[in-house]
């Protein structure tokens, strides 16, 4: 029979205080680095940082949705360290906003780490549409803009390639979802529709333009086109 420590807290922490070793530092950009902690003249010093890879960043979101529900039989909830706002969930699909923010992305075989747009995610059984949204509230009303990508088409559907989406429609498996489009390899154009406001949306320029914006901390919205369709007809 398995024996569990059944002590409450507090008299473990009297019989043997704790010593921290490790502490997670959570960046606006959504970066999360990894510091060691260590005692400097009784004061906790902090070691050099490592910068957590997005699987890592995953697990860890994971990890601590699994600890909160421990225990309970409760309902599943997405398990994020990300911004999100489900807006539909139903049997057939499930829609969702992803806010701003900087995060490594595969160009043409070239990892850039590079601000994205707030994205509109359409996730059916197979198939991923995606949007750009430039409004920081939305309605119904809101109008859509192209997703400012290679392997996206015209009326936001996203090309997958050998990358898989998971197998359940669920909330809880919305961050594979997304990891099915920021990790894929963006290689060529679909369809002929403009995704760059101003400039050279071909093949080359936009590579060049995300190249441009590596180590940078906000996407230019004022480079979003937009889709002709408003948020109501997408959904």
């Amino acid at each position: 029979m398995l024996k569990t420590n059944t002590r409450p807290l507090s008299s473990i922490l009297a019989s043997k205080p704790p010593k921290p070793k490790t502490a997670l530092v959570f960046f606006d950009c959504g970066l999360v680095a990894r510091h060691t902690l260590t005692e400097d003249n009784g004061r906790l010093a902090f070691g050099a940082p490592t910068v957590l890879s997005e699987r890592a960043v995953r697990k860890l979101g994971r990890s601590l949705a699994a600890h909160r529900k421990r225990g309970a039989a409760s309902a599943e909830e997405t398990p994020s360290l990300i911004q999100r706002t489900v807006l539909i969930e139903s049997d057939d699909r499930i829609a969702w906003l992803h806010d701003a923010q900087v995060r490594r992305t595969w160009f043409k075989g070239h990892a850039l780490n590079v601000p994205h747009p707030r994205l509109l995610f359409i996730w059916h059984a197979r198939s991923l549409s995606v949007f750009a949204v430039k409004a920081r509230t939305v309605s119904l009303d809101t109008p859509l803009y192209h997703a400012p990508y290679w392997n996206t088409g015209e009326e936001g559907a996203f090309c997958l390639g050998s990358a898989p989406l998971p197998g359940q429609l669920r909330p809880a498996a919305i961050p594979d979802a997304e990891a099915a489009f920021f990790d894929a390899q963006f290689t060529h154009r679909n369809g002929d529709h403009s995704v760059l406001a101003q400039g050279d949306d071909s093949t080359t320029g936009l590579f060049a333009f995300w190249r441009s914006l590596d180590g940078q901390r906000q996407f230019p919205r004022q480079q979003l086109v937009r889709a002709g369709l408003r948020l109501k007809e997408a959904l």
